[in-house]
């Protein structure tokens, strides 16, 4: 069964102006020229994606409102790609777009700009694309960051002289993969996935190990709610409370536990070397829980 195609306006665009000059502050390893200054039309289906995207995170949301835009207005700006084998093409810049088109049925064809690069300059001058316009949330970055250093084999040092991004900034990111694998699912398939940030990663950096499964439950509720800084703060230490609660209902079993400023004390009387060899168990969790 064929596709029927929704049709936007015509789009009269044969040159971009010979003077244009590329808005990017992001150091390129090499020359990046297009192969031509001309818009050309290009098959939706022949585009496949940049092997080391800027962006994961799409919101449904996101996609129908550009989809919007471009039956309303045109598609204004061309995408950019480089190249591939048997015909096909690799992006560089404008998955928005591209979604856009497939899911709506806009066009078979959309304009672009072929560019003669190789794979890492197409990788870090569609995150430069993204990062002026401040397009995507912290975890796209982290996951950017993480996948050119594990192509390239480069340190986070090289890295931030290559994309012009502080290394603070790139170590920090990568503790977002110190959540579990769920809950980095939730954040990319959100319709908010901007709501989880660097602050609310530097908050939970010290009390991952800690929080183990609740991470996920935080993150969601973070998603859910939107939080701020300090209400996700409170969220991190009453999940963290309630582990210290648990920890000492699993001491008490032993005995009597007093508590006063500064040290607790347990008596064991009558306890047997087994369970006292358990006791010291529970209490080294404790003590880790705090």
């Amino acid at each position: 069964m064929s596709k029927t195609f929704r049709q936007p306006p015509p789009i009269i665009v044969t040159k971009l102006p010979a003077n244009k000059s590329q808005e990017n502050p992001h150091k390129l390893p090499i020359g990046s020229e297009e192969v031509s200054r001309v818009v050309h039309k290009i098959r939706v289906d022949l585009i496949d994606d940049n092997p080391i995207p800027a962006r994961h995170a799409y919101p449904k949301s996101l996609v129908d409102s550009r989809a919007d835009e471009i039956l309303r207005d045109g598609q204004l700006d061309p995408i950019k790609v480089r190249p591939g084998i048997n015909g096909r093409y690799f992006l560089i810049d404008g998955k928005t777009r591209v979604l856009a088109f497939r899911s709506h049925n806009i066009s078979p064809t959309i304009d672009a700009i072929i560019k003669d690069v190789d794979e890492l300059t197409a990788a870090v001058e569609g995150f430069a694309a993204n990062h002026d316009r401040d397009n995507g949330c912290d975890l796209d970055e982290a996951y950017f960051f993480h996948e050119l250093m594990s192509k390239t084999q480069e340190s986070q040092s090289s890295l931030s002289r290559r994309i012009n991004v502080s290394q603070s900034k790139i170590s920090l990111s990568q503790s977002f993969f110190r959540l579990p694998d769920d809950a980095l699912k939730a954040i990319l398939i959100s319709e908010n996935p901007n709501a989880v940030t660097y602050n609310h990663i530097k908050l939970l950096a010290p009390h991952f190990e800690v929080l183990g499964k609740n991470l996920t439950a935080l993150i969601i509720s973070l998603l859910e709610n939107n939080w701020t800084r300090s209400q996700f703060k409170e969220a991190i230490d009453v999940a963290l409370n309630i582990k210290k609660e648990v920890s000492k209902s699993a001491i008490r079993q032993f005995g009597p536990v007093s508590v006063s400023v500064g040290k607790a004390s347990l008596r064991l009387d009558g306890l047997s070397e087994n369970k006292k060899n358990e006791l010291l168990i529970k209490i080294e969790e404790w003590l880790q829980s705090r």
